[in-house]
């Protein structure tokens, strides 16, 4: 869930439990009343089909749906769906995060808004390991870096906006 200038962007699952027949989906709402201002809506990929709970980030005067997609043959990329704040019915472009990514149902992708950046850090699978890049405001993603070369199932991002010595 995230809000911005008075509205709730929430996803969800309609269909069974992942790898099943997952069906995502979002919805905006007006923070005040509760009410749809965008009724459930199927969240867009390239292809492929998306099997884990997508993250929702308020960046930059839009809401960002981040997901997963997998391709035939068990491949997966990271995907980011734009929704501008001010024109919700008018959905972005999809931008490609990562395509070398091993996702898994328990949460191996996290992300947070902080200086301006949306950062977001995922499990890259053997051999690539734990990776990170971020997107600007211009939803332009930044080199991708490799943190380890382990593996994550559980990722969580945040961010250290303390300013000063590291005492």
């Amino acid at each position: 869930m995230a809000i911005s200038n008075g509205l709730i962007c929430v996803t969800y699952n309609t269909g069974e439990l992942p790898p099943l027949l997952p069906n995502w989906r979002y919805s905006i709402l007006d923070q005040d009343t509760g009410q749809n201002v965008i009724t459930p809506t199927a969240i867009i990929s390239s292809g492929g089909t998306q099997l884990y709970q997508p993250r929702v980030f308020a960046f930059n005067s839009k809401f960002v749906i981040v997901h997963d997609v997998q391709f035939v043959g068990s491949s997966f990329a990271l995907q980011a769906l734009t929704i501008p704040v001010g024109s919700p019915a008018s959905v972005g472009s999809i931008t490609t995060i990562s395509s070398n990514c091993y996702l898994t149902a328990n949460g191996s992708f996290d992300g947070v808004v902080a200086s301006g950046s949306l950062f977001l850090s995922w499990n890259g699978g053997a051999p690539l390991g734990m990776q990170a890049a971020y997107l600007n405001n211009n939803m332009v993603r930044s080199q991708i870096q490799a943190l380890s070369t382990g593996s994550g199932t559980m990722v969580a991002v945040t961010a250290d906006l303390t300013v000063g010595s590291n005492s």
